[in-house]
């Protein structure tokens, strides 16, 4: 069976799931954009993306309470005891140098990702940070912040991207509780600064957390589109696909009753 068959059967294996959020025309839309990845002729993202086989058949058979706790919250496996020996100069670099050019801003940092996780790969894998500033960011602050990213992985090209995901105080904790609130919650840990998970009640998989933390995948898809017509990128190709087979897994991992975090798993 053809991969845009797979796609388009095993996203609709439950249609009153799908459209009590509404999601018909969102399946139809990754659907495409699966198929145009495809059309690049990458062989890896053909690769990646014919990893959405593996990751969406699986709702048709039982969950397996991966991920979960016996109460069947969502497991957080991010920790700073995670960090692999040869990660911590590169990391305690990042977060003195963010710390000491944005510190007046930044009400707290996260890490997440492989990083966090102990699973990162030396000169593959990225740094990832979550930046909770005092105030909403201004555009001129976010771009010194990607810029000062871009620097930093050049100085320390352990990782392959230093990425700065930037939110703010309010944002987190008075208008957004199933994007930012679960993040920080179940994805992150605590770096520096005054830790909000605390004050943040546990999650169970949802179809609203899958929603909401994967607001930005037409932009990410429409930005990646963009630069891959005028130049290929594997990086960026690489990440467009990644975020696409993580998108279609959260909006189902509530029928699964689980809460994978690595591709390996899904």
């Amino acid at each position: 069976m053809g991969l845009f068959k797979l796609i388009q059967r095993n996203l609709c294996v439950n249609d009153k799931f799908a459209l009590t959020a509404g999601l018909q025309d969102e399946m139809r839309n990754r659907i495409r954009i699966y198929m145009q990845l495809l059309a690049s002729g990458a062989s890896y993202v053909s690769e990646w993306c014919s990893a959405v086989y593996t990751t969406l058949s699986k709702f048709q058979r039982r969950g397996s309470m991966t991920g979960l706790d016996r109460n069947g919250y969502i497991v957080n496996d991010i920790s700073l005891s995670n960090v692999q020996p040869e990660f911590q100069p590169a990391f305690k670099l990042v977060i003195d140098r963010f710390l000491h050019q944005f510190g007046n801003l930044t009400h707290s940092l996260y890490l997440y990702g492989s990083v966090g996780r102990g699973t990162a790969v030396p000169y593959i894998s990225d740094l990832d940070i979550s930046v909770i500033l005092h105030q909403a960011p201004r555009a001129d602050g976010l771009l010194k912040m990607t810029d000062l990213g871009t620097a930093l992985q050049q100085l320390n090209p352990i990782f392959s991207k230093v990425e700065f995901d930037v939110g703010d105080y309010d944002a987190v904790m008075r208008r957004n509780d199933f994007e930012w609130r679960f993040w920080l919650k179940h994805c992150c840990t605590h770096v520096a600064g005054d830790d909000l998970r605390a004050n943040i009640v546990r999650y169970r998989p949802a179809m609203h957390i899958g929603l909401a933390i994967n607001q930005d995948v037409e932009t990410r898809y429409r930005t990646a589109m963009s630069q891959l017509s005028t130049q290929w990128d594997h990086s960026v190709a690489k990440t467009l696909a990644k975020k696409l087979i993580r998108c279609d897994y959260a909006l189902l991992a509530e029928k699964d009753r689980s809460w994978h975090v690595e591709l390996g798993q899904l």
